[in-house]
């Protein structure tokens, strides 16, 4: 009898705003299979992300389990690894969702320091860090092992030099954007890396409490984006953007 092949999906900071709504966009998604596959939440307290895994569990009948993840510590992210190692075997997505973004509340030169240094580790380092910590499994994935990082139109260049959005608010977040591009396809270009598939797509600017709920967009416009690249097939590098309401993919230039 054919042995059923398992999916695992791990989305950090998945338990509210954009996270949360690619976890659920996911489990509701038709080319899901809910008997075979597993949505984890990662999330840095763990009653809030089985609070959203219950109540997603409810909704959807999709398997969504919360998996305690700090993305800006290595021992967490380490527990996190022997976590799904030990309960789920396998990891085959990866969703780096979580960020940060805070302006300075004042001229002081050492909080402008802190504030590029916090936002860059968030955005910047930590996706290295969790992508590197789960790459040993990805590259074993059975399904062939995939990772897709949550971007942002303010990393780039193109639509920022060429005054197609206004001035950035927040000028160390759009910068850390723009590094998390280069991140991606570098990572993307490493010979070992060659069996994962990565990519990175913007959701564009979604009411979240990230920013306020000053966005233009609801959360689950913007997961379309990301979900798309999570189930689809194999497709080469590019960065993505859903524009309006439309559900088809537009290569964002660089």
């Amino acid at each position: 009898m054919a042995t059923t092949v398992r999916k695992n999906i791990l989305i950090t900071g998945g338990n509210r705003g954009i996270g949360y709504a690619i976890a659920r966009t996911l489990a509701q998604h038709p080319d899901l299979n809910k008997s075979t596959t597993t949505i984890l939440i990662g999330c840095r307290e763990l009653e809030a992300g089985q609070k959203a895994a219950d109540t997603l569990m409810n909704d959807t009948k999709a398997m969504v389990k919360p998996v305690q993840l700090d993305v800006t510590s290595d021992v967490s992210i380490a527990a996190a690894f022997c976590t799904i190692i030990k309960h789920e075997k396998q990891l085959d997505i990866l969703v780096n969702n979580a960020g940060y973004a805070i302006k300075p509340s004042s001229d002081d030169p050492a909080e402008h320091r802190k504030v590029f240094q916090d936002i860059y580790n968030v955005n910047v380092v930590s996706v290295a860090s969790v992508t590197n910590a789960f790459l040993p499994l990805l590259r074993t994935s059975p399904h062939g092992g995939k990772v897709v990082n949550v971007g942002s139109g303010r990393g780039s260049l193109y639509l920022n030099s060429t005054n197609k959005l206004p001035p950035t608010t927040v000028m160390a977040y759009s910068v850390s954007k723009t590094a998390l591009n280069m991140l991606t396809v570098d990572m993307a270009r490493q010979k070992e890396n060659e069996s994962v598939e990565f990519q990175i797509a913007n959701p564009g600017h979604c009411k979240t409490a990230f920013n306020g709920y000053k966005g233009t967009r609801d959360p689950e416009e913007g997961a379309i984006a990301i979900v798309e690249l999570v189930v689809g097939k194999r497709r080469p590098l590019a960065v993505y953007q859903t524009e309006g309401t439309s559900r088809e993919l537009h290569v964002l230039s660089w």
